[in-house]
């Protein structure tokens, strides 16, 4: 639902900066802890690490009981591919998932046009828009922190913080906030 606020920070995404034009500004400071439940979507890349279990941090947060791990239902899609291997087939099951849950609605689109289009920046939209897509979704569904090694992504995070609220962290940056909830608790 569109409210002052959404409407007024769509109002802003639809005449984005170049990147060129932009000043450098350093990443905005994460929170210290994530908060105990939090809902930590994961992208599909991610499943392929948890596939392999070659990440202590990764296999931590599956395990655990401290936070939500969730997978937005494009990237378990992804995983469903005839071409996936069958690995990462049996990883998904891990994790929670969202639902499809039908077509967008009108101002759903337009919401997600406008973070598109402030997010792609100079990039070829193939490259990174199921991603986009992925962050989207997580953000729509009441995520915190979205898990991602794409470093096109991870580049983004203060941009799609500040735009849709949902911290994109990488793998050791996920770790080192979940080993805190760990030790609080």
């Amino acid at each position: 639902m569109l409210n002052a606020r959404s409407i007024g920070n769509l109002a802003i995404l639809c005449y984005p900066v170049r990147v060129t034009d932009a000043p450098r500004r350093r990443r905005a400071p994460m929170p210290k802890v994530m908060r105990r439940f939090a809902n930590v979507f994961f992208d599909s890349m991610m499943v392929n690490v948890a596939a392999e279990g070659s990440d202590a941090n990764i296999e931590a947060m599956l395990e655990g009981q401290k936070v939500q791990c969730l997978l937005p239902y494009s990237a378990r899609e992804e995983a469903s591919r005839p071409n996936c291997p069958p690995a990462v087939r049996n990883a998904v099951s891990r994790f929670l998932f969202t639902l499809d849950v039908g077509p967008l609605t009108a101002p759903e689109r337009t919401d997600a046009r406008a973070f598109f289009a402030a997010q792609l920046r100079n990039a070829m939209p193939a490259n990174i828009l199921s991603d986009l897509f992925h962050v989207w979704k997580a953000a729509k569904y009441g995520g915190h922190f979205f898990v991602s090694g794409d470093r096109r992504l991870l580049s983004r995070a203060d941009a799609i913080h500040k735009c849709k609220g949902i911290w994109v962290v990488s793998k050791e940056e996920a770790g080192a906030l979940h080993e805190v909830v760990n030790d609080e608790h």
